[in-house]
């Protein structure tokens, strides 16, 4: 199949192609700016090691802090401290357990971000408020280290989703992409035999002549 006869297709199923993504765009735009739940997100970063003499720094304090920031990481998801966030905030453990809760380490730093996600502005915030709160403690009790600060508390929180726009946009691609698609593939399987041109497609041979009809 030639780029003419792909052309030609395409244009033959022109109106299933301007229709089709439309209504994609005009369905995911109504869903996600009118029907999907916003999501919103709140930020607290904690120095979780503290060095006493940052001039003079030995390998055990590096192994130390390394170790002491993979346990805190882990103690802030467990139970017990999810258990008191949610008394704090006033929800069930349930509520808290989901909210979406990111724990990572801050690249070549001692700094943990805590990130909570929820689906109301007040949720995020005081989750995230109470969480970098009660895992300070939780922490510094059970490690029994006095060395883990919150160093930003817990942000604003913000809205970060649902992407609209560009989930609106990937709609109309992919409803573009699928009117094409399907076009080219209803002309690809369909065999019959409408023209001189799909004889000699079908067939491998030149058309030397053709009957006309002639209307009685």
């Amino acid at each position: 199949m030639s780029i003419s006869d792909i052309i030609a297709i395409l244009r033959k199923w022109m109106l299933l192609i301007i229709i089709l993504p439309v209504l994609a765009a005009m369905a995911a735009g109504f869903y996600f700016y009118s029907i999907a739940a916003p999501v919103y997100t709140s930020e607290a970063q904690i120095l979780v090691f503290k060095l006493h003499d940052e001039n003079n720094v030995s390998g055990a304090d590096l192994s130390l802090s390394a170790n002491i920031i993979n346990d805190f990481r882990i103690i802030v998801t467990t139970t017990p401290v999810l258990q008191q966030t949610a008394e704090k905030c006033g929800l069930e453990l349930g509520q808290v357990r989901g909210c979406s809760i990111s724990v990572v380490k801050i690249p070549d730093t001692r700094v943990v971000k805590i990130t909570v996600s929820a689906s109301t502005r007040e949720r995020a915030e005081g989750v995230a408020r109470a969480l970098s709160e009660i895992s300070k403690t939780v922490a510094s009790e059970m490690l029994a280290t006095d060395n883990i600060t919150i160093i930003e508390p817990a942000s604003a929180a913000r809205q970060t989703g649902p992407a609209s726009l560009r989930n609106t946009v990937v709609a109309f691609i992919a409803g573009l992409i699928g009117a094409a698609a399907f076009s080219l593939a209803v002309e690809m399987l369909n065999t019959t035999v409408r023209s001189e041109k799909d004889v000699e497609r079908f067939l491998k041979i030149p058309v030397l002549g053709k009957v006309p009809r002639f209307e009685k």
